[in-house]
């Protein structure tokens, strides 16, 4: 099951080559981190940020970008609004 911060809305649009590249730049500065313990291995710890998500995607019922991380084989999905991208991710796919 996928862990998720809050967008919960079923209709998503992946964004992929010069459309991810667009709104890459007002996420730049977004980093969330994960960890996990072995007690028998070592700490696995990431730094989670635009550049190596799985997967970003456009929410047209929120408007909110979606970050997909895979940690420990799990979905993870971030929301993060941003208007600027916002608008620019609007115009492309509501005109």
């Amino acid at each position: 099951m996928a862990r998720t911060n809050g967008c919960h809305h079923k209709h998503r649009t992946h964004l992929g080559g010069d459309t991810r590249r667009q709104v890459e730049p007002f996420f730049e500065d977004l980093e969330a981190s994960t960890g996990t313990v072995d007690l028998f291995e070592d700490v696995e710890s990431t730094v989670l940020n635009i550049q190596n998500a799985e997967a970003v995607s456009w929410c047209r019922d929120c408007s909110h970008v979606l970050l997909t991380w895979i940690v420990g084989h799990v979905p993870l999905d971030m929301s993060c609004p941003n208007t600027e991208a916002e608008e620019i991710l609007k115009r492309k796919f509501r005109d």
